[in-house]
């Protein structure tokens, strides 16, 4: 979803969730996870949570990916509160009322 979004909109309002912190992982460490996990005898379900050593948000995890594709990008932008969006919707919305009235 990462690479989906940094490479399709190069200006984006991003939601919240651009600031939640992440532990990414690395294809290779995931594999060798997996592989060792076969060897292990467990009864019962468990959960095992995975990591990488790093807490990233995903905002940082775009700019990191735009900037290893030589993607040239602006920083992602918090999402406006929702005083703004009305504000900007009621603006909106006078402006096309009085444009379909005028000549």
């Amino acid at each position: 979803m990462v690479r989906a979004l940094v490479e399709r909109l190069p200006i984006m309002v991003t939601p919240r969730w651009v600031d939640v912190a992440a532990q990414p992982v690395a294809v290779e460490d995931l594999l060798a996870l997996l592989v060792e996990a076969g060897d292990v005898d467990l009864d019962g379900s468990h959960v095992f949570e995975i990591g990488g050593a790093d807490r990233v948000t995903y905002g940082d995890l775009m700019r990191e990916y735009a900037r290893q594709r030589g993607l040239s990008r602006d920083d992602p932008r918090p999402r406006p509160d929702a005083e703004t969006l009305e504000s900007v919707a009621r603006t909106r919305h006078a402006a096309l009322r009085a444009g379909s009235v005028a000549p």
